[in-house]
Order: C-alpha cells, then sequence, then structure tokens
C-alpha cells in the first residue's frame, strides 16, 4: 500500500479522537506556502513554529496533544528512515536543555559530487534556530526555520563549525551529511540577545540583514496570519476536511496524496510557487505514478501504461470527486485526470 513520504502528509491532521484539526492544518499550509516558495525572497520564506513540552514527548498542541511530534514519522523507506533521524536528536536535545537556551540545527544542500542513495535530495540548506521558553508553566520550544539559498555544502560545515565554538558540546561533526543529525546548543555572551548574538556569528552569505529584521520586528507573525485569513476556506474546505477524515479512517494514503495534489493546486493558484526539494516531496509529483503518467496522443486522451495503451473507462465512482461517472483502471474519471494535467509544473 502506497504511504506518504511528503512534507506535507494529511494523516497527521487526525487526532485520536477520529477528528479533522482544520487549525493545524491550515496552518502548515501556509508554512509548506512560505517555505516551498523558491521565488520569494528568504524573509518571506522563514516559517515559524511553536511545540510545547509535555509529559516527556514533544507535541504540537495544535495537532494532538497526545501524540509526540516523532509519531508523524514513517519509516518506510530511506529516506523516511534518514527524515526521522534529525526530529529523534532533537527531541533529545531539547528535553535536556534549560530555560531560556538557545541552539541552531543546519541541513545543508545535496553536494552533486556525492552519490545519491535515496536520502539526501534537498536543493537547498535550512537554518533552525531553536529557543527553549517556559509560558504559564508549560516549556515551549519556539523554532525559526530560515532557507539557505545559494550557499553549498561546505558553507553550512564552516558555519556550523564557527558556532561550536559557542558551545560546551563537542560534535561528531566532520562532512556536511552529518549536520542534519546534529541539535547545538550555544552559549550566549552576557548582555547579548540570541538574535544580536547569532545575527553577528552567521555568514551574510548564508543570512541576510533582511531575514534578521523580519524576525525582530515581527514581521514573519503578521505576514503568516494574513496568509492564513487569506487560505481560510479557499485552500481546504468543508467537503475536503471530511475527504481526509474519511481517507484516514480507511488507510486509503493515496487518497490523501490527491487531495494533499488538490490543496497544492490551490496555492498555486493563490500564487505561490511551490517546489519541490525544498522541504520534501509534493503530492503533486506523487500523485504522477498513480495516475499512470504518460503523454496524450494527438486527440489529447489520455494513455494508460508504459505501452502507450489507451485506457478503457467504465462506470463507476470516481475515487477523486466521488461522482457516479466513468473511470480509468485507477479509479478516476477523466474530469479530474485533467484537472491535475493542466496543472503539472
Amino acid at each position: 500500500m502506497l504511504r506518504e513520504t511528503e512534507a506535507f502528509a494529511l494523516r497527521r491532521y487526525v487526532t485520536t479522537s477520529g477528528e479533522v484539526n482544520l487549525n493545524a492544518l491550515e496552518r502548515d499550509v501556509v508554512s509548506l506556502a512560505r517555505e516551498a516558495s523558491v521565488e520569494s525572497p528568504a524573509k518571506d520564506r522563514i516559517v515559524a513554529t511553536v511545540e510545547a513540552l509535555w509529559k516527556g514527548k514533544v507535541v504540537q498542541g495544535r495537532l494532538d496533544k497526545n501524540k509526540d511530534v516523532l509519531e508523524n514519522y514513517s519509516k518506510n523507506t530511506p529516506l523516511e528512515e534518514a527524515e526521522s533521524v534529525p526530529g529523534q536528536i532533537f527531541k533529545e536535545a531539547v528535553l535536556s536543555w534549560n530555560d531560556g537556551d538557545v541552539g541552531i540545527w543546519i541541513s545543508s544542500p545535496r553536494d552533486p559530487k556525492d552519490d545519491f542513495d535515496g536520502t539526501d535530495f534537498y536543493q537547498e540548506g535550512r537554518l533552525r534556530i531553536v529557543i527553549k521558553k517556559t509560558k504559564l508553566g508549560i516549556p515551549l520550544i519556539k523554532t525559526y526555520g530560515i532557507p539557505l539559498v545559494g550557499v553549498t555544502p561546505d558553507d553550512c560545515l564552516y558555519q556550523f563549525w564557527r558556532l561550536e565554538e559557542f558551545s560546551e558540546q563537542r560534535l561528531s561533526v566532520d562532512k556536511p551529511r552529518d549536520l542534519r543529525a546534529n541539535t547545538l546548543r550555544l552559549k550566549i555572551p552576557e548582555g547579548s540577545s540570541w538574535i544580536d548574538f547569532l545575527q553577528g556569528q552567521v555568514s551574510t552569505k548564508l543570512v541576510n540583514e533582511e531575514v534578521w529584521d523580519a524576525i525582530r520586528n515581527g514581521e514573519v507573525a503578521t505576514q503568516t496570519r494574513q496568509i492564513a485569513i487569506s487560505f481560510r476556506d479557499k485552500v481546504i474546505d468543508e467537503q475536503k476536511k471530511e475527504r481526509i477524515r474519511r481517507a484516514v479512517k480507511a488507510e486509503n494514503y493515496s487518497q490523501l496524496i490527491y487531495i494533499g495534489a488538490e490543496i497544492e493546486r490551490e496555492m498555486a493558484k493563490a500564487g505561490f510557487k511551490i517546489t519541490a526539494g525544498v522541504c520534501g516531496l509534493l503530492n503533486s509529483d506523487l500523485i504522477k505514478p498513480l495516475l499512470g503518467y504518460a503523454n496524450k496522443n494527438r486527440s489529447g486522451e489520455w494513455m494508460g501504461g508504459v505501452d502507450g495503451r489507451c485506457w478503457e473507462y467504465k462506470l463507476g465512482d470516481c475515487r477523486i470527486c466521488n461522482s457516479k461517472t466513468e473511470v480509468g483502471p485507477c479509479k478516476i474519471c477523466r474530469n479530474c485526470e485533467k484537472l491535475f494535467d493542466n496543472d503539472q509544473r
């Protein structure tokens, strides 16, 4: 059975009680729109998150307070296994931190000189700033994810080594690929704020002044709220919410990919040109093999399979729009096939 391997995994938004957490889904759609919009300036692609430490777990309360964030990771492929490692390291690190501690995590882009092993496909780097703070008696972990555009794997490695001088930790990070498995806790000099310190120590080649100003001035939170309002009821409506709930209950992960691709299409219509390889795979790319992707013939009809034979259509229920109509071998109607074909990037 096909499982999701993308950054935008819809199954995580169904709580243990079986309800779809629409608020969480909405916020993460906004985060994906910001992070994966590679044509936007870096300051507009910062993603801020808040997670809580609750009974030995790192939880996103807006998802499900009873579920550790690590439970959102699947480990069915080498990529998924590799993706789960930073999450485990991050959790183990922050659980032992003191209130007010600040740290960083860096991911480098893939080095084209390295052999591809199926686990390293990222096209750009990323710096995550991590702050532990207690609010109303609850320990919180606030993070700022910053895209590192136009940098090399060695740029990221050298930056980590530079910041390691301000840490009591001595980690075994000898090459760029080691970075993702390490979270570095920093010792901020007395009398200096974490943001002023980092701005002085992080190379301007990695992070420019506009990014620091956007974080310092609260611009990230303001922009996030504005996008959320514009997406509400447009990108995610009640019908999609119910379809997500039913698909998770039935463990129909291919259906979740179809719905995710629809949401990504709506994001594109809203002006966000999201790109795969930045924060994970997109549903829009995963859907191609599900549709038996191939070229159309001259009449515009879909061609099924590698041998180019025309698909046969029979009366049935479309697995995308649920309408009673003629569907192909994948249980998808012609209208839905064209819908996805017209929006391929």
